[in-house]
C-alpha cells in the first residue's frame, strides 16, 4: 500500500527514501514494516505493549 502512494498521482505529494511516516495506531505493524523495506523513516505508536516484540519478529521473518 505504501509503495503505491510513493508515486505521485495527480497531486504534489510524493514520498522519497528517508521521508518520515507517522502511524499513531500501528495495530498490525505493516506500515512500519513496509516503511522499513522501502527505506522510509517511521514513527509508530500502539497501546499494546507487545507491539514492539511483534514488529521485531516480523522484521526477522
Amino acid at each position: 500500500m505504501l509503495k503505491s502512494f510513493s508515486k505521485p498521482f495527480g497531486c504534489a505529494c510524493k514520498l522519497n527514501v528517508g521521508d518520515l511516516i507517522f502511524d499513531p495506531l500501528c495495530d498490525s505493524e505493516m506500515v512500519g514494516i513496509v516503511s522499513y523495506i522501502l527505506g522510509r523513516n517511521f514513527i509508530m505508536g500502539d497501546l499494546n505493549q507487545n507491539g514492539k516484540l511483534v514488529f521485531k519478529h516480523l522484521l526477522n521473518y
